[in-house]
């Protein structure tokens, strides 16, 4: 039995019981709440797309460049791998992870990035610095990052592309 019920654990969620030994309740709850930080999320993505500089792709992902870069892209089409530097963020402006202040740039597969990363770097040649706002679908979407980045989360990133190879 499900505590506090007369429902056998298992009961399906269309029948009132539970599901995996949550309620319905429960589960109607979290998908509201997901949709809540869904809607806030887009919410905010559509005012800072009027920021000065912030450009926006068909995908959604916004950038504002902080700083070109001299190399072309020429030199790193067909690149499988990115040296960088990168700190990651809340909309709010809550630093969750960053190789600056550890001092030290990271070496990434970019099939092993998020789709946003994955975006953004391609487009991106050595010495250019961007902020990348991604969509929760660019990033880590309904299931969030840890207890760093909660479900349906814009995520905020700096990344200063150092080379592609």
């Amino acid at each position: 039995m499900v505590p506090g019920s007369s429902l056998p654990v298992g009961t399906p969620i269309g029948t009132g019981g539970s599901y995996g030994g949550v309620t319905k309740a429960a589960k109607d709850a979290f998908d509201a709440d997901l949709a809540e930080r869904l809607t806030a999320s887009e919410t905010w993505l559509a005012a800072n797309a009027k920021a000065d500089a912030v450009q926006t792709l068909a995908s959604g992902l916004q950038y504002r460049v902080l700083k070109t870069g001299t190399a072309t892209g020429a030199a790193s089409a067909g690149a499988t791998k990115a040296k960088l530097h990168f700190t990651a963020s809340s909309a709010d402006g809550v630093v969750f992870n960053s190789s600056f202040q550890r001092g030290a740039p990271v070496e990434l597969n970019i099939s092993d990035m998020i789709s946003g990363w994955q975006e953004a770097v391609s487009r991106m040649n050595p010495g250019d610095e961007w902020i990348i706002y991604l969509h929760p679908s660019l990033a880590y979407g309904a299931d969030g990052y840890l207890a760093s980045v909660p479900p349906n989360a814009v995520t905020v990133f700096r990344i200063a592309l150092i080379d592609k190879f």
